[in-house]
């Protein structure tokens, strides 16, 4: 008995450790180092990828720069070759190398051709084929410093785009580098949240655990009401079975009887119903013979070549056949007409009986509910005796609920300031991670951290549960010995308390029973 004075004596301070665990646990960081980290390399990536449109555009001005040249040099050889095509001097030189003239020094000649086109001594007189190949030679020597420069335009700028390219590789490489380490940093801080998450649990917990044990404390004594309660419930059932026995069982009986009358009735009504079926078919397989003969004798009438009346005398059988065909099937008519009247009475007698049953059974159950009414008035007012005790003790019992459920309410606060800024910084890594494309951890953390705080409420309500199943093996294992420790102080140290409050009890018992 001293031992547990002094051990409630101290558990309030133990309650003051665990509350100043739980709040310096609720204010300390979530893992703000983590989401500035993964922020800041998500900043970096936008300004690799602000650097990257930014090469980008100068190579796209590289590009236009390069082909403004490649057309403006296009434009000067068309302007050349329209001067080839329209030039007066240019036609009269392919004229000329057309009629087999060769210029000395091409070139020379201005005006294009031999007198009289020009008065000097510039040509002399060939074959047309090395004329216009030497025409052709010289056009393409003039059109070749156009095709050059085409051919420089081509090339300007390769350098400086491939030193550009050079650079945005290396940014592009640069990267997935930063959001791989955004997702390392992500799955630190998930891992980081999942720790702090069961420290904070761990508090939290032991504080319930206290407040738990001290409620089972209480329903130990309610369970001894319960129990004498559920005692008085069974022999109230005991007695009303004994009480409808007898009623059920004679009723039980009756109502096996009149289903062995019906048994018994549909046995009849199959064995008839089979005797005249069977009395139809008989008939039907005659009615088939007979119209088998008056099909022979219709052929038989058909192939006729014999006299007028070798010939009456066969349709005289024929017209025998067929009469004795209709009388057939009168008897099948009737023999329909018996079996439906045997039917529509056979289904009225079965009705009858049936009725009976249920007749028979809706007695049953009135018999029945007349007996166990008469044991329920016996036990109700020592039930109501028992109930009165257990709801004073009950309402001990809901205070210290009420305590644990403001405890509860407290903590779950606490948590939730705590949940709250780890809901913001996970927000925040989704933004920065989802801003770059970047595969992050974040949008489950919140909930992996909820699941820790969720095993330890469901924890102490296994506890519970387990407590009243009388198993000494309680909940989660980091818990259970805790709370195995306080009980043992509360119920093993108590012994002279819980003997007088057994004597109490008895006491108690003794009065409503007797």
């Amino acid at each position: 008995m001293r031992i547990m004075k002094i051990f409630l004596h101290q558990l309030p301070g133990l309650f003051v450790f665990f509350l100043a665990l739980s709040g310096g646990l609720c204010a300390q960081t979530t893992g703000a180092g983590y989401v500035s980290g993964i922020e800041s390399k998500a900043r970096e990536i936008k300004q690799l990828q602000q650097d990257m449109d930014n090469l980008k555009s100068q190579l796209a001005k590289l590009d236009a720069d390069k082909l403004k040249s490649i057309r403006n040099a296009e434009e000067s050889l068309r302007q050349a070759t329209q001067r080839i095509n329209n030039d007066a001097s240019w036609k009269n030189r392919l004229q000329t190398a057309r009629n087999g003239w060769e210029e000395f020094n091409p070139g020379t000649c201005s005006a294009g051709g031999p007198p009289p086109i020009c008065p000097a001594n510039h040509w002399f007189k060939s074959n047309v084929q090395d004329a216009m190949k030497r025409y052709n030679e010289y056009r393409d020597k003039f059109l070749k410093p156009y095709q050059e420069a085409i051919d420089r335009a081509k090339m300007s700028g390769e350098s400086e785009k491939e030193a550009i390219r050079k650079e945005e590789q290396r940014k592009l490489d640069r990267i997935p580098i930063l959001k791989n380490e955004m997702n390392e940093l992500s799955r630190k801080y998930k891992e980081h949240i999942k720790e702090k998450a069961g420290e904070l649990s761990t508090g939290y917990g032991k504080e319930l655990v206290r407040s738990v044990a001290e409620v089972h404390f209480q329903e130990s004594v309610i369970r001894k009401y319960q129990e004498q309660i559920e005692k008085n419930r069974n022999e109230e059932i005991e007695n009303k079975a004994k009480a409808i026995e007898k009623v059920s069982r004679e009723m039980e009986d009756l109502v096996k009887k009149l289903q062995s009358d019906i048994l018994i009735l549909e046995q009849e009504q199959q064995k008839r119903v089979t005797a005249i079926d069977d009395e139809i078919a008989v008939i039907n397989k005659a009615i088939m013979e007979l119209q088998a003969k008056i099909r022979e004798q219709d052929t038989r009438l058909s192939q006729h070549k014999g006299t007028e009346r070798e010939r009456l005398a066969m349709e005289e059988r024929r017209n025998e056949l067929q009469t004795a065909v209709y009388a057939e099937q009168k008897k099948v008519a009737a023999a329909k007409s018996k079996l439906q009247d045997l039917n529509t009475q056979f289904t009225y007698e079965k009705d009858l009986l049936n009725k009976k049953v249920n007749s028979t059974r809706h007695g049953t159950y009135d018999a029945k509910q007349q007996a166990q009414q008469i044991v329920e008035a016996t036990f109700k007012a020592k039930r109501e005796l028992l109930q009165s005790s257990l709801t004073h003790a009950a309402t001990l019992l809901e205070a210290r609920k009420r305590a644990f459920q403001a405890r509860e309410n407290d903590l779950n606060k606490n948590y939730n300031n705590w949940a709250g800024r780890v809901d913001v910084e996970c927000k925040r890594i989704l933004v920065a991670c989802q801003s770059v494309a970047a595969s992050c951890y974040g949008a489950e953390v919140p909930g992996e951290a909820n699941l820790v705080w969720n095993k330890t409420k469901s924890c102490i309500g296994n506890i519970e549960g387990i407590r009243n199943a009388g198993n000494v093996i309680y909940g989660c294992e980091e818990l259970s010995a805790y709370y195995a420790t306080l009980t043992g102080y509360l119920d093993g140290t108590g012994t002279a308390q819980n003997d007088i409050q057994q004597q109490t009890f008895k006491n108690r018992l003794d009065n409503i029973y007797n």
